[in-house]
Order: C-alpha cells, then sequence, then structure tokens
C-alpha cells in the first residue's frame, strides 16, 4: 500500500503557536489510521521539525539528483 505523503503544510504567523497545524496533522494522522494506512511521509522544515517529533515522526535521510 502507498503511503500518504503530507505536503505543503504551513501556519501563517498569527497563528503559529497556538495548535493549529498540531490539530490538523493530528486530523490527518486520525484519517489515515482509520482507513488503514500504516505510516504517513513528509519532509519537515526545521520549524516544523520539533512539532512532527512530537507526534511520533522519525528523521529519515533521502538523497536526491537533480537533473
Amino acid at each position: 500500500m502507498v503511503a500518504p505523503y503530507l505536503m505543503s503544510m504551513y501556519t501563517a504567523p498569527g497563528f503559529r503557536r497556538k495548535g493549529v497545524a498540531r490539530l490538523i496533522v493530528q486530523s490527518a494522522l486520525k484519517w489515515c489510521r482509520e482507513h488503514g494506512y500504516e505510516r504517513v511521509n513528509l519532509h519537515a522544515s526545521e520549524a516544523g521539525r520539533p512539532l512532527y517529533e512530537s507526534l511520533g515522526f522519525l528523521p529519515t535521510t533521502e538523497m536526491r539528483a537533480k537533473l
């Protein structure tokens, strides 16, 4: 089964540190669990990394070649 990919998460500055992004990601994770997915992938910015790690995401290594 293909893993869902959480992409382009952005929280406007006036809404940061208020739990808005956490609620959105928790809702997405709940939906994924309810639909039988076993993992979710994303690429975290440095600013977003603490949030994702607090929700159980683990860092991975990825390489890419620009052609």
